[in-house]
This record gives C-alpha cells, sequence and structure tokens, in this order.
C-alpha cells in the first residue's frame, strides 16, 4: 500500500505476516499450532519480529514488538483456539496502534520561511477580479483584509467578524449599509485607511462587470459619512451585502489612481498581514507587515486570522503536477501543498483536508418540454436523482472523504433544512416506477453536460452516473468539454431565450422589464438560436462560501438568468421579495420555500461536497477553512 492513503491513515502502512510456531502440550500429546495472519503495520519491518506467548485458558495473547529504526510498536494479536483433532485451528483479530510518520526535519523554524505551493503561478495580485485561477485566492488572501469575513475560528461558527479594516456595521434601509472603520491602520505603501480612502477602489469594485462582490449584489455606491464611517448605497435592496464584502477590498487610493495595470498585476498593497516582496521567475515572495493591526475578539483574545504574522515570510512555488506537489512535501522542500487531489496525498507524510464551499451537483432542464419532452417531468427528473448511488460513488471514488448531499446546498446555509441537505434515497425500483408512472420514451436521448479538469475524478463520477441512469432504463449519453464550451453550453437557460426573443421582437427592455407572458413566450421558442446547444444535465460547481441560498437562487431559478434551467415568471416578485429580506427567520422562510422545491423536485440533483486536500508537513500547526481560503499569519512551527 502507498504512503498516506488518505481517507484511512496517514502514516506509512506495511504488510506483517506472522507465521508463529509453537509446541504446546494438550491431552497428553504435542500439538503444532501454526498462526499465519496479514496484519497492517505502521511502517515497513526492518529487523526480526520478536515473539512471546502466554496461554490463558482457551485464549493466548500474543504480544510482538518490532523495533524500526530505533522506534519500537507494540502490536497486539487475540488468538482464539478452536481444537479439532489433533490439530488446533486459530484465528486471529489484530488491533494496531499507529505512529504517525514524522516529514524530513528540515529545520524550519518559526523564525524561517514557510514554503506554499500551487497549482499554477499566480495570474494576478488585483485584488478586485477574481476570474482567474482558482488559487490565486489563496495567495492574494493573505495581502489583503476584506472588510468583512466569515470566521473559521473555534467557537465562531463560520459568523461573519470584523476585520483589520472594521469594528462594525449597521443596517441603514434595504439597500444601504453603514460600516465602521477602524483607526490607525495603514496600507502597506503607508497610505492612510479611512472612509475616503475606501471611495477609489469600492466605486470600482461597484459598477465594474468583472468585479467578483457586484456580483452578488448589482451594483453600490459608497459614500464616505465621516472619517471613520463608510456607507454603502445599492442599486438594489442588498441585505446580503455583509456577507458579500469578503470579497470587497480596498486598495491605497493613490496607489490605485497612478498605477499602471501591468504595475497592478504584479503588487497588490493592501492591508493584510502579509506584504508584497518580489515575484521571480520561480517563486512569489510575501514578507511579514509589521504594523499590521490586530483584531480582538468579545473575549478579549486576539482572533487568529487576524494576529499578527507569526512566521516573516511566504515562498509560493508553483507546480502543475499534483505528484510533484506532494513528493516536495515528502522531500521536506515544502511545507504545505494547495489541493494535491486524491491519489497525490498517497506520497505525502500528513494531509490535511478542508472544503471548497461547494457541491457536485447537475443542474436539470426544467423548462418546457420542447426544450426536453421527458425532463421537463418532475418524476423523470426524480427518476435521475433515485438511479444514483452516492454513498457508492463517495466510497469508492473519493474513499469516503466527502458527503452527499441532496442538491448543491449544505446544512448551514441559510435556507436549508437537515430533510432538503440528506440526499435522495438510492433506490432504482423506485425510480423504475417513476419512469412508467410519467410514460417516459427512452428514444428522447439524455445528454450529461460535464466539464473536463474541473474536479478530481470528474470523469470516473459523471461515467458512473451515466451507468447508474442506465441500469434503470434512462438513455443517456455523456459529453466531456473543455471549459469554455462548457461555459457556452451551461449559458443556454431561460435568462439567454428571453434575451434572445426581447432582440428578435425589438423591444429595447431589460430583461428585468420583460411580462409573465413575454417570457413564456421565450420559453416555449425554446433554446436561443442554433448555436445554443444546451446539456439536458448540466455539471455544476457553484460556490456559496456566503452561506445565503441568495446567489444559488438567482443562478439556477431566476427566469432573466442566462444558466437557469427553471423559470416560472410569477415567482419573480416572490424572489425579489426573499433577497430583499434582512437576516433572520423570515429570510430563512423565504429562502427555504425555493432551496425545498429545487431538492424536491429534483431541478438540481446533489451529488456531494467537493474536498481540498493539502499535503502538509507535519510540524506545520494549520487548520484548513471550509472554503479553500488559507491564511498564513495563523500558521506556526512545531518547534
Amino acid at each position: 500500500m502507498n504512503p498516506g492513503k488518505f481517507w484511512t491513515k496517514w502514516w506509512i502502512v506495511g504488510i506483517l505476516m506472522a507465521a508463529v510456531l509453537g509446541a504446546v502440550a494438550a491431552c497428553g500429546g504435542e500439538t503444532i499450532v501454526e498462526v499465519t495472519k496479514e496484519v497492517e503495520v505502521t511502517r515497513e519491518v526492518q529487523t526480526e519480529v520478536e515473539v512471546t506467548r502466554e496461554v490463558m485458558g482457551e485464549t493466548e495473547m500474543i504480544e510482538v514488538t518490532r523495533i524500526v529504526e530505533g522506534e519500537s510498536t507494540t502490536v497486539e494479536i487475540e488468538v482464539t483456539r478452536e481444537v479439532m483433532g489433533e490439530t488446533e485451528f486459530v484465528e486471529v483479530t489484530v488491533v494496531v496502534e499507529p505512529t504517525a510518520t514524522p516529514a524530513p526535519d528540515v529545520g524550519r523554524q518559526e523564525s524561517d520561511s514557510v514554503v506554499l505551493v500551487v497549482d499554477s503561478e499566480p495570474v494576478s495580485m488585483f485584488f478586485p477580479n477574481y476570474l482567474t485561477s482558482i488559487s490565486d485566492t489563496a495567495v492574494r488572501d493573505n495581502l489583503v483584509d476584506p472588510i468583512t469575513w466569515q470566521s473559521n475560528a473555534p467557537g465562531d461558527d463560520y459568523k461573519l467578524v470584523p476585520t483589520t479594516l472594521t469594528t462594525g456595521w449597521s443596517n441603514i434601509d434595504a439597500d444601504t449599509w453603514q460600516f465602521n472603520l477602524r483607526e490607525g491602520v495603514k496600507f502597506h505603501n503607508g497610505e492612510e485607511w479611512n472612509a475616503q480612502a475606501a471611495i477609489p477602489s469600492f466605486t470600482y469594485q461597484g459598477s465594474d462587470a468583472e468585479a467578483d462582490s457586484r456580483g452578488y449584489t448589482g451594483d453600490f455606491t459608497p459614500v464616505a459619512i465621516d472619517d471613520y464611517t463608510l456607507e454603502i448605497n445599492c442599486v438594489n435592496p442588498c441585505a446580503i451585502l455583509p456577507r458579500v464584502s469578503v470579497f470587497l477590498a480596498p486598495i491605497p487610493p493613490n496607489y490605485f489612481e497612478t498605477a499602471s495595470p501591468e504595475e497592478q498585476q504584479r503588487v497588490n498593497y493592501s492591508a493584510g498581514p502579509y506584504q508584497f516582496k518580489e515575484w521571480t521567475a520561480s517563486q512569489l515572495v510575501f514578507e511579514r507587515y509589521e504594523d499590521y493591526v490586530e483584531v480582538e475578539r468579545e473575549d478579549g483574545s486576539i482572533h487568529p486570522e487576524f494576529q499578527k504574522a507569526i512566521i516573516p515570510e511566504i515562498r509560493w512555488q508553483w507546480r502543475a503536477e499534483r505528484f510533484t506537489q506532494a513528493a516536495m512535501i515528502a522531500a521536506g522542500e515544502a511545507d504545505m501543498s494547495w489541493d494535491v487531489g486524491l491519489d497525490a496525498a498517497e506520497l505525502s507524510p500528513a494531509v490535511k483536508t478542508g472544503g471548497a464551499a461547494e457541491t457536485l451537483s447537475m443542474k436539470v432542464m426544467a423548462l418546457g418540454c420542447n426544450w426536453h419532452p421527458e425532463l421537463c417531468k418532475t418524476e423523470v427528473r426524480l427518476a435521475i436523482a433515485h438511479s444514483i448511488d452516492c454513498d457508492a460513488l463517495r466510497d469508492t471514488i473519493y474513499g469516503g472523504l466527502t458527503t452527499c448531499r441532496g442538491t448543491n446546498e449544505w446544512l448551514g446555509v441559510v435556507g436549508v433544512t437537515p430533510e432538503a441537505d440528506a440526499p435522495h434515497e438510492y433506490n432504482p425500483d423506485l425510480s423504475k416506477q417513476l419512469l412508467a408512472d410519467a410514460g417516459y420514451d427512452s428514444d428522447n436521448l439524455i445528454t450529461i453536460n460535464s466539464r473536463a479538469h474541473r474536479v478530481t475524478k470528474g470523469n470516473e463520477i459523471y461515467e458512473a452516473i451515466s451507468n447508474y441512469m442506465r441500469q434503470v432504463g434512462i438513455s443517456n449519453q455523456m459529453v466531456i468539454q473543455d471549459r469554455s464550451l462548457w461555459l457556452t453550453r451551461s449559458a443556454c437557460g431561460a435568462g439567454a431565450a428571453l434575451a434572445a426573443y426581447l432582440e428578435d421582437e425589438g423591444l429595447d427592455i431589460s430583461l428585468e422589464e420583460a411580462t409573465p407572458d413575454q417570457v413564456r413566450a421565450a420559453i416555449a421558442r425554446g433554446p436561443a438560436g442554433v448555436d445554443c446547444i444546451p446539456g439536458n444535465l448540466v455539471t455544476s460547481t457553484l460556490s456559496d462560501e456566503q452561506l445565503d441560498f441568495q446567489r444559488s437562487l438567482l443562478r439556477n431559478m431566476s427566469c432573466t438568468t442566462s444558466g437557469s434551467y427553471f423559470c416560472e415568471p410569477e415567482l419573480a416578485d416572490q424572489i425579489a421579495e426573499a433577497i430583499g429580506t434582512p437576516e433572520g427567520d423570515l429570510r430563512f422562510e423565504r429562502m427555504q420555500y425555493f432551496h425545498d422545491r429545487l431538492k424536491n423536485e429534483a431541478l438540481i440533483i446533489g451529488v456531494f461536497d467537493l474536498g481540498v486536500v493539502y499535503a502538509v508537513n507535519p510540524r506545520l500547526v494549520w487548520e484548513p477553512r471550509f472554503d479553500r481560503r488559507v491564511r498564513v499569519n495563523s500558521m506556526s512551527f512545531i518547534n
């Protein structure tokens, strides 16, 4: 077995074949007892095994002591003897007490740098845009502090907490929030942090189409009320604004307005716990920001994700191959690798697993029957959901790492109940009955539209789902596409059809201004043009790190969203009402209505959570988050 089988043990596993031959006086004669047993141990045996036996009635206790490189490991073997004639057959039960394998001692201490490996060279350090490599986020999160943060600290239960930039916030009305700014904070380049300093970069982030924070709330405008009070006015109701302000971080105003786009791509002067030092062909280096202002928690302690960095320097390196990344940890060349996947984890002396704030799921074409004559039927969609054995997929392909889900959401997201979070029961007989009830016609082929290289072992998962569907009689094909084609075909939903209809009708109005009759007419026409060929099932990995159903609601159940494969125009006002409801029981209740429909009508079929596997130096003290983010200032070494 290879080292580090991550879903069972993190230690090196060897095989001990214990053959015990002894002479025992029984019934006045001599009986030979032969014990042969395959035993898992923590390291490969380097010396002979010394065995002693003590007879205890009808049970023998055999203590096996192995000396390996100066360390001893004890394995207890309980032997039950059943006498059959002159031969005793022995059944052996083994209990192994594992010992973790330490990483090579490379001598790094807290006074040295920490070496972290990502899958590719960062594309940009310019914080407001996240439309780059996913691992860029983990890198940049150490240069910046946003104005709010989902806390991963023990006891916080992912609640929103202030950062080095803020001390709190309050809701003024449905589309206005005030943020209280922390005094005495400076950007890395020495510029002062205050309300006026937030205006330039926040104005950009509130209006630019590519800025990530705007994508959750729509346009917004920052206003300086006084030196340390910042007001944000949204064009639309934005009850969710503090939750999505984890994407909203300032850039020093003078630098933002004078630096060239090329400079901003390479350097980001912000106010995080580390600051930019250098970027070479082989690595990116950050150094500790000595003037970082720590955040005190309610109990008087310093928040571990907002403390001054313990390790003075980060050296980011990049390797495309996951096996290479894991091998660097095993060789002591690096201290953590960001997501080595499943197979490569076996090379690492230790791993830790964290969340991705994503669930692998499938959107189902639930629009008019002229889009797909079978998937418009609730019974057929449910038949697909009940045909998939998620537990088997989890255990055989993901090694038990993950959790099966009913939709693309999970418990803890506003609007999600335990009942809706639970996966659909694997029940092939029920699937067949639902197909019969629906009058299913197998001539209507269903296409699974999947994206290559997005999910670890994705091709295996999609192929398994395709086979599960065939086993209950659902004819289907799986199509794996590159990112660009997948993005095109996954954006062929209700909003795309409505936009094409309004253009063809010569109506110069926004999608939101369309009447229910116009929406219905657009859906009745089918997909938007001959070039828009949607997948009937679209694999999806929508992230939801803000822990609120709003993003999923708009992406999957709005008639004006291009990726929405469900549309009921009568729900537009109800959707707007839910989005505009402040946090609390009423918001949960209104979001729950939509999430329950998503689950119970199989509009999105959940599979399981996506995880991130970090290869780590066991001497590195650090715990992963639920959302891929990495705060290096919380790391330290065991000395």
